[in-house]
C-alpha cells in the first residue's frame, strides 16, 4: 500500500487496486473483520491478537491507560478514536506507536495472550489443530500449525521471525484459526471499478505442495450443471448429488465474493479465496492483485482480465456486465 500511495502521490497511474483498497483488504486481519461485518462465513478464530494483548496490559480501565500512553508518547490519533470500540482503539494506538518505532507490547506479552486465546479455542473446538498465520504472510510463509499448548510460544516466535516482524515498528499481528483439515481451496475472480463489482466464476486450486498451488481448474456454475445432468442421465445419482452441493456452494461463494468486492469498493481485479470443508466454505483472504493463474478464467470466459484491468485504471469504466459472464 505504501508503494502504491507513493505512485499515486506522484501523479502516475497504477494499474491495479488502489492503496485505499489494499489497506482495507490486503491485510488478512482487516479483510476478515470486513467479512464478518458482511456476514461472510469465516474460519473460527481470533483476528486481533495484538489489540487483545494491549487491552489486557492496559488493566481494568483500558481507555484511561490508552490516554496515558498517548500523552506520554505524544501520539497522534484520529478524531474518531474515542467513538471506536475498544479493539479498534487498541489497533489504532498500536499503529500510531509503530509508525514511530515505539513498542507498546512485547513479543513475550503477545505469546502470553496467545496462550489465553488458544485455551478458549480449544475449549470450543477440542482436539482440533490451530493455525497461526501472520497478516502480511503469503505463499505458506509466516504460518505454523500447532496441536499442543506447549508449542504456542515457539510457534509465535517462528511466525514473527519468518515474517520479518520482530523489530520495533513491525506489524506483529497474526490470525489464530481453527485449522480446517482435509480441505479444498477455491477462489473467485473479481473485477470492479469502485462502484460496482462482478465475479467471473471460480478456480479450484486444491492440488498443492508445501502450500504452493500446482494445478488450477476452472470452476463454473455452467460446468457443474452440465456434469450434474450427465451423472443423472447415466444413473450416477450419488455423484450428481455431490455436484449439486458443490453448485450451491459455488453460488454462495460467488455471491459473497461479489458483496465483499462491492463493500471494498474494489477498483481493479482481485481474488476472493476460500477453504472448503465438506458442505461448508470459509473466507480466507483477498489477493489484491492479478494472480498468475488468471488465464485459467480467461480461457473459459473469453474475457481478457489484463485488458479490463488496464481499461479500468485509465477510464474507471468497462463495458462488462454480470450478465455478460458465461
Amino acid at each position: 500500500a505504501e508503494f502504491i500511495q507513493a505512485v499515486e502521490d506522484a501523479g502516475v497511474v497504477f494499474v491495479g487496486p488502489s492503496s485505499r483498497v489494499i489497506r482495507k483488504a490486503g491485510s488478512k486481519d482487516e479483510a476478515k473483520q470486513l467479512a464478518r461485518k458482511l456476514g461472510v462465513s469465516v474460519t473460527p478464530g481470533e483476528d486481533r491478537i495484538c489489540a487483545l494483548t494491549l487491552i489486557r496490559k492496559a488493566g481494568e480501565n483500558p481507555l484511561e491507560q490508552f490516554k496515558t500512553w498517548i500523552q506520554h508518547h505524544q501520539l497522534s490519533l484520529s478524531k474518531q478514536f474515542e467513538s471506536k470500540n475498544l479493539e479498534e482503539q487498541a489497533d489504532e494506538l498500536i499503529q500510531a506507536a509503530s509508525s514511530r518505532q515505539i513498542e507498546l507490547i512485547s513479543i513475550e506479552e503477545i505469546q502470553q495472550e496467545t496462550q489465553i486465546q488458544l485455551g478458549k479455542l480449544w475449549q470450543e473446538f477440542p482436539g482440533r489443530r490451530i493455525r497461526l498465520k501472520h497478516v502480511g504472510g503469503g505463499g505458506g510463509k509466516g504460518q505454523r500449525v500447532i496441536s499442543q499448548p506447549e508449542e504456542a510460544s515457539d510457534a509465535v516466535m517462528e511466525v514473527l521471525l519468518e515474517s520479518k516482524a520482530t523489530s520495533p515498528g513491525d506489524n506483529k499481528n497474526f490470525l489464530i484459526e481453527v485449522n480446517i483439515e482435509n480441505t479444498r481451496h477455491n477462489e473467485i475472480q473479481l473485477i470492479g471499478n469502485g462502484s460496482w463489482c462482478i465475479e467471473l466464476g471460480g478456480r479450484d486450486c486444491s492440488l498443492q505442495m508445501h502450500e504452493q498451488k500446482l494445478l488450477e481448474v476452472s470452476l463454473t456454475e455452467e460446468m457443474l450443471e452440465e456434469a450434474m445432468h450427465q451423472y443423472h442421465s447415466s444413473g450416477k445419482t450419488p455423484e450428481a448429488k455431490i455436484l449439486s452441493k458443490d453448485l450451491t456452494m459455488l453460488q454462495s461463494m460467488s455471491s459473497q465474493a461479489q458483496a465483499f468486492g462491492e463493500a471494498l469498493e474494489l477498483d481493479s481485479v482481485s481474488t476472493f479465496e476460500c477453504i472448503v470443508e465438506n458442505d461448508s466454505h470459509y473466507f480466507m483472504e483477498v489477493n489484491t492483485r492479478v494472480q498468475v493463474e488468471h488465464p485459467v478464467t480467461e480461457m473459459v470466459t473469453g474475457i481478457d482480465i489484463i485488458k479490463e484491468q488496464i481499461w479500468i485504471a485509465f477510464s474507471g469504466e468497462t463495458a462488462l456486465k454480470q450478465s455478460d459472464i458465461n
